[in-house]
């Protein structure tokens, strides 16, 4: 359930981006991801879990990465000069990599330690501290292509 979303919709979710404001695709994705964990929370808190509500926060959170990822790898590409790209590219990777193999360890870490609903408030806390730098920093916008239509369909940008 939680790849469905990204095997379906990250072909089209990049086109969008780019017509998008990505700060604002950003921030919303995150704060969506943010929420899902937040209600599910909720209901680890009010002992009302069902294994439906686990498949839909994880479809949630999948589709909100299907927006992010895009939009900010093609972020990166313009804040970064040209020169830099392979490197911060390459860190980025890296970062993906460690959070792969880092995260589950890390999430049965919480899990002895905490609740369910604590360890999701952790997630939580982790997307708004996603958000709080997207609100100070400035996320530049591609030019739009000269000569060309205004509004190409989405799907030949994909």
């Amino acid at each position: 359930v939680g790849i469905l979303p990204e095997i379906f919709l990250s072909p089209i979710a990049g086109a969008y981006v780019d017509r998008w404001n990505r700060r604002a695709v950003m921030i919303l994705a995150d704060g969506t991801i943010g929420l899902a964990s937040l209600w599910l929370a909720y209901i680890f808190w009010t002992e009302s879990i069902a294994v439906w509500h686990v498949y839909l926060v994880l479809f949630v959170r999948a589709l909100g990465g299907s927006f992010h990822w895009p939009a900010m790898q093609a972020s990166t590409s313009l804040m970064v000069p040209k020169e830099h790209l392979a490197r911060v590219a390459g860190l980025n990777q890296a970062v993906l990599g460690g959070i792969n193999i880092m995260g589950p360890p890390l999430g049965a870490f919480f899990l002895a330690l905490l609740s369910y609903s604590a360890v999701m408030l952790v997630d939580v806390g982790t997307a708004a501290l996603a958000i709080v730098p997207l609100l100070f920093v400035p996320v530049p916008q591609p030019g739009r292509r000269a000569g060309g239509p205004e509004k190409e369909s989405i799907w030949s940008e994909v």
